[in-house]
């Protein structure tokens, strides 16, 4: 399973302001009260921004939820766990930004609300700006669990291995990375996944990962993928998958990974593959 960096606690930041223009119905969504001193525009401005925070120190995570159908832009600079990926640029994708960091403090806190989520979350990957998309990615890893069956069906269920698979030759490395590791999360010990995968080009797109990576971490990791691709549900080799793996030169792939300076893992990893392609 891919490591990703460690969320750290956020800093108290509610002395800090977060310029940003918004409307009282949508400010009401946090239930914000508007100082009748101040400017209403400006009030709303600061304020949202603020009470998001707020939500994220305290894990509030209905109050993030609200934010997260607020497409407004972000004003001004703030401070949050440094990532690849795209900084946020509205209400929205902080929002995100912010489940993600919870979902990895207390998961417990943000599973109850991901079937509702699902659909938007589908929506970011397939049509969002790059810090919807990146950040709705990284809460699906952050959130993706073997016991969430009713999570991943309807997920697949809207069709997200064919939004994800094109990602897995985008450009940007971490998200081809984040994108294999995402699906491997879908199909492992699930033959119909396992199946869409396969059809939506996935393996192919595995295996051109596997020969243009060069860190080990990631190959591994990789190996790790087409492992489970290459397995049932029981952790039987799966004859159909693993023909289809070979006809796409897996072996050609495996021949192409210097050896030299591989980690145990790798080796052990290198070795359980192998096996399975014997069978």
């Amino acid at each position: 399973e891919s490591r990703l960096p460690p969320s750290s606690k956020p800093k108290n930041l509610t002395h800090r302001k977060f310029p940003y223009s918004e409307s009282v119905s949508q400010e009401s969504l946090l239930n914000t009260e508007l100082d009748s001193e101040r400017n209403l525009e400006d009030s709303a401005e600061q304020g949202l921004a603020i009470k998001l925070l707020e939500a994220r120190t305290n894990y509030n995570v209905r109050k993030i939820l609200n934010c997260t159908r607020i497409n407004k832009p972000l004003g001004a600079n703030y401070e949050l766990q440094k990532t690849w990926a795209a900084k946020p640029q509205t209400i929205s994708a902080l929002a995100f930004a912010y489940l993600t960091e919870v979902s990895l403090e207390k998961p417990e806190l943000v599973k109850p609300h991901l079937l509702k989520l699902s659909k938007r979350i589908l929506e970011n990957i397939h049509s969002g700006t790059p810090d919807l998309r990146d950040y709705s990615m990284l809460l699906l890893y952050t959130t993706l669990e073997e016991d969430n069956n009713a999570f991943v069906q309807k997920l697949v269920e809207r069709n997200i291995i064919e939004l994800l698979v094109p990602l897995m030759s985008h450009s940007q490395r971490p998200l081809r990375i984040l994108a294999a590791a995402i699906c491997c999360k879908l199909y492992k010990g699930k033959t119909k996944v396992q199946r869409l995968f396969i059809k939506a080009g996935g393996h192919e797109q595995l295996l051109h990962l596997l020969k243009t990576e060069s860190s080990d971490k990631v190959i591994s990791e990789i190996l790790e993928h087409i492992i489970e691709l290459s397995i049932d549900f029981e952790g039987n080799p799966s004859e159909v998958h693993i023909r289809k793996l070979l006809d796409s030169n897996l072996k050609e792939a495996l021949e192409t990974i210097d050896l030299e300076e591989r980690s145990l893992e790798f080796m052990k990893l290198l070795d359980e593959l192998l096996q399975l392609l014997r069978y």
